[in-house]
């Protein structure tokens, strides 16, 4: 598996425009691939992300430092946003990398480098021309499950903006 930071949006209110959607109908949505999904989340957290990037950014210093941590760690953060209701703060990405065995403060410092940057937007391009093969996605035994193949709403979701 290689896991791209494509980011959702920039900026919420940007986002919100060009989907146009508003709080209540955004939080919908959110209930909507909760359901697709079977992922148990707070829809609430969308309207509490101002953005997206900077959580990539922590991610993709994660991933400097060690790519197996930097999964663990991509995981915590989406528990931490989704689930527990946390926001992206400085000291939340420090605290959740050092719970996956990363040098917390590096992370942080390293969000803003030029070779964590520079990797962000080569992951942003590359999501821009991701395609999806309807065999990748896999059941838990590991075999192709026809019944998780991309239809026109999960497509949709594959090739927009989440990457």
């Amino acid at each position: 598996i290689e896991y791209r930071m494509g980011g959702t949006f920039e900026r919420l209110d940007q986002w919100m425009k060009e989907y146009a959607v508003d709080e209540r109908s955004a939080v919908d949505w959110i209930r909507e691939s909760i359901g697709m999904h079977h992922m148990p989340l707070d829809p609430g957290y969308i309207l509490r992300t101002e953005s997206t990037y900077p959580a990539c950014l922590a991610v993709t210093a994660a991933g400097l430092q060690d790519r197996r941590k930097a999964e663990r760690y991509l995981r915590r953060l989406m528990e931490g946003f989704m689930v527990e209701g946390r926001t992206g703060t400085p000291a939340e990405f420090a605290q959740r990398a050092q719970q996956v065995g990363l040098d917390g403060g590096k992370v942080t410092r390293d969000m803003g480098s030029k070779n964590v940057t520079d990797a962000f937007v080569a992951d942003r391009r590359g999501c821009d021309h991701q395609v999806a093969e309807p065999d990748a996605f896999l059941d838990g035994a590991g075999g192709a499950n026809p019944d998780e193949r991309p239809g026109p709403d999960r497509g949709e979701l594959l090739h927009g903006d989440g990457c």
